[in-house]
């Protein structure tokens, strides 16, 4: 069977050269679009990180590049990339920090979107930690 290099149209000599250095290993060539592929890693990882800060969310973002929404998570931490569930943490702690100040459920539930069983089950959280 013929291999690959032959057929991939390259001059003789150059052929003749690179089956010199390479002294029979086995060479594989990969496609452009492979993931392992460094070049096609680190524009599908740029593209990732852009359509991210565009504001996709990360289940749309693995369905098109049919990939696991933890490598997805992976390659944005990898990048430096504040996801969006940190913003989540942090407005967790302004709820609480609210109780704290003595706001009634309502006026938080009014001033941060939140859910009336959400600001409940974070207002028992606080609760317990002065316990």
């Amino acid at each position: 069977m013929e291999s690959l290099i032959f057929r991939c149209g390259l001059d003789d000599d150059t052929i003749d050269r690179i089956t010199d250095e390479l002294g029979g290993k086995h060479v594989r060539i990969t496609k452009t679009t492979s993931k392992y592929n460094p070049i096609y890693r680190r524009k599908r990882n740029k593209n990732i990180c852009s359509e991210y800060e565009n504001g996709e969310l990360i289940n749309e973002i693995a369905i098109e590049y049919n990939l696991c929404r933890m490598t997805i998570w992976r390659i944005l931490k990898e990048n430096n990339i504040t996801t969006r569930e940190k913003s989540k943490k942090a407005e967790r702690e302004q709820i609480k920090t609210m109780l704290k100040l003595g706001y009634s459920v309502t006026q938080i539930q009014r001033e941060t979107g939140v859910s009336r069983p959400t600001i409940y089950k974070l207002k028992k959280e606080g609760v317990r930690e002065n316990e």
